[in-house]
């Protein structure tokens, strides 16, 4: 992952869940199939389970070919792998934030969007962890998009916005 520096980085928490297998896995490869994708970008997946990058793609390739727009092929698929990364962390530890930090400093990325695919119960500590990990960082752009559904009610629905 160093290979290459990245301007733009989208970290998906909770990657092997249905949700990224059916949708956000597909609409990436979408656009990396159209050209849409810029070089400098990256998919970073973060899941709890102990996969290699190789081994995550493989993991996702049926997915891709069942969800997909355009007539999967190899030398498509190897494109948009490019843009990929999978690491294995606890969602729910702070200290297992640092490993994002260091895969940030290594892709020197600036602009960030965290994609929350998790259950409402995880908004919070994902957000509060990026925090206190000192990732959201004033030289860099974040953006965080959760998934519905949003809170139990008004209430919690303001809480969670608000934190």
């Amino acid at each position: 992952m160093t290979d290459t520096a990245k301007k733009t980085v989208f970290t998906i928490f909770g990657s092997t869940g249905d949700l990224t297998y059916r949708k956000l896995l597909p609409a990436f490869y979408n656009l990396s199939y159209r050209k849409k994708l810029s070089d400098d970008f990256a998919v970073l997946c973060v899941g709890r389970k102990a996969y290699t990058t190789e081994q995550y793609l493989e993991i996702a390739k049926p997915w891709l070919e069942k969800g997909i727009r355009f007539k999967f092929n190899d030398v498509e698929f190897a494109s948009f792998a490019k843009h990929v990364s999978y690491v294995q962390m606890d969602m729910t530890k702070e200290i297992d934030y640092q490993v994002l930090e260091d895969i940030y400093e290594d892709l020197n990325a600036n602009t960030h969007i965290y994609y929350l695919a998790v259950a409402p119960e995880f908004f919070q500590p994902i957000a509060q962890h990026l925090k206190d990990a000192e990732i959201l960082k004033a030289s860099r752009t974040h953006r965080v998009i959760v998934e519905k559904p949003f809170g139990k009610d008004l209430a919690s629905a303001q809480a969670i916005n608000k934190k």
